[in-house]
């Protein structure tokens, strides 16, 4: 399934009053990134949420996801 496809799906199932809200997790920075601009692109609704990937033992946070933000919400 492409990227297209995926962001369309969702949209669909919002504007169906199907799902609220949806989000994405353990994507990198630059997916992110290239997420966004599809959807923007598109004329698509937003992420809503993101889970950052993180552990305890190493207590790192992808550094790309906070440089990758080019929206405010």
């Amino acid at each position: 399934m492409n990227l297209d496809e995926t962001l369309r799906t969702f949209d669909d199932l919002i504007r169906c009053g199907k799902v609220r809200y949806y989000g994405a997790s353990n994507v990198c920075g630059w997916q992110l990134q290239k997420m966004v601009d599809r959807m923007e692109m598109m004329g698509l609704n937003k992420l809503v949420t993101l889970q950052v990937q993180s552990g305890l033992a190493n207590n790192i946070e992808s550094p790309g996801i906070v440089h990758s933000r080019k929206w405010n919400t």
